[in-house]
């Protein structure tokens, strides 16, 4: 699996991408870090669209689990079997005693 990892912190060409969405008057509710974020993720998408193999894109908040990289290792052996072209690994756990259990 191809990772990507998103931090738009420590990104040389980040005021570049701030500039870009300001310049550009690109619209939303978003604050312009956060749409150049987001074109961060549109470019690593667009610049994959062949990719034979599973790619991975991860922002610089994301948080693994201590079983997470065997859940999607798993999947990936079996995803032969669905038909898929993006997997949200995404969560909201509204409950802290769920998400701690999570993490364990």
């Amino acid at each position: 699996m191809k990772c990507f990892y998103i931090n738009l912190e420590k990104a040389t060409n980040r005021n570049f991408k701030i500039e870009y969405v300001e310049s550009n008057k690109i619209l939303g509710n978003l604050r312009s870090n956060e749409k150049a974020c987001f074109l961060s993720h549109k470019f690593v998408i667009k610049q994959n669209l062949n990719a034979t193999e599973p790619i991975l894109l991860m922002d610089d908040d994301t948080v693994i689990g201590k079983s997470t990289c065997e859940i999607w290792d798993n999947f990936i052996k079996i995803s032969n079997k669905f038909e898929w072209d993006i997997l949200f690994t995404a969560i909201c756990v509204p409950w802290p005693t769920t998400m701690i259990e999570c993490m364990e």
